[in-house]
């Protein structure tokens, strides 16, 4: 938890599954932000917030 945000980490260098997952689902950016449905590419801190409400 950051910032009272709860969020899992996925490092793509620590594990290539991770890697995977993302490629199946056609993104090959990181980092890869997933707030439920949406994902943004890049650390687009604006559409965080409005993602996140903030």
């Amino acid at each position: 938890m950051h910032g009272g945000i709860e969020f899992v980490e996925k490092d793509v260098k620590e594990n290539p599954e991770h890697l995977k997952n993302l490629q199946d689902q056609g993104i090959f950016a990181t980092p890869t932000i997933f707030i439920q449905d949406t994902y943004i590419q890049g650390l687009q801190l604006d559409r965080i917030k409005k993602e996140l409400g903030l």
